[in-house]
C-alpha cells in the first residue's frame, strides 16, 4: 500500500505536491480551529423582542454566615407554634416559638 502511494507520488510529482500541501494546510486550519486561544467575546445581532429576561448565577464552594445566633430554650418540649419564617429579621422580645406547656404544668401540680 505504501509502495503504491510512493510510486504514484514519483510519477505525478505536481499532483502529489498539491495533495500534500492541501493535507498540511487542512491540518493547520483544523488545529487552529480546535485549539484557538481566542477568548474574546462574540456579539450576535438579533431582533428585539418583548419577553422575560432570565439571569442566573451558578457556583460552588462553601458559605459562611456573618452574624448568626444559636437560640436555645431553657426547657424542652413539643413546639406547638412557630411565629417566624426563615430570613425574617427579629427584634428583642419577639415570640419565636411556643412550647406545649401541659407537661410542665403537670410537673408543677405533681410537685405541689
Amino acid at each position: 500500500m505504501i509502495k503504491k502511494i510512493l510510486k504514484f507520488g514519483l510519477k505525478h510529482k505536481i499532483a502529489a505536491s498539491a495533495l500534500a500541501l492541501a493535507f498540511i494546510a487542512g491540518g493547520y486550519w483544523g488545529y487552529a480551529k480546535i485549539f484557538s486561544a481566542s477568548d474574546s467575546v462574540h456579539y450576535v445581532p438579533a431582533e428585539v423582542k418583548k419577553g422575560a429576561l432570565i439571569v442566573s448565577i451558578a457556583g460552588s464552594g462553601q458559605t459562611s454566615v456573618f452574624n448568626q445566633i444559636d437560640i436555645k430554650s431553657k426547657v424542652s418540649g413539643e413546639i406547638v407554634y412557630v411565629g417566624v419564617k426563615n430570613g425574617w429579621e427579629l427584634k428583642a422580645g419577639a415570640l419565636i416559638a411556643q412550647l406545649d406547656a401541659r407537661d410542665a404544668q403537670k410537673a408543677v401540680r405533681d410537685a405541689e
